[in-house]
């Protein structure tokens, strides 16, 4: 039992340490392909951080992780082929 107060406590602590940080700034372009812009969609409760590049047909790629728009940095985008990156 006394290790499960502990850990709550815990728990409780990394919770008000995340309220009381402050919010990160917006990246405007991206480290590994500054020519590439960073664009953001409003959808009231969430914002979506996207990319555009390449150009032909359109191919959405998803991914879960919160942060990691970067998870496509090695994606060739060729000529045929429009690569939309979506983190939300």
């Amino acid at each position: 039992m006394a290790w499960s107060s502990a850990w709550l406590r815990w728990v409780a602590i990394s919770y008000i340490v995340e309220a009381l940080r402050p919010a990160p700034k917006r990246p405007g372009l991206l480290d590994w392909a500054p020519d590439i812009r960073i664009q953001y969609l409003d959808l009231g409760d969430a914002t979506v951080r996207y990319i555009n590049t390449g150009a032909g047909p359109n191919l959405l790629l998803l991914h879960t992780l919160r942060t990691q728009l970067d998870l496509y940095e090695k994606i060739v985008c060729g000529p045929c082929q429009a690569i939309y990156r979506l983190r939300v």
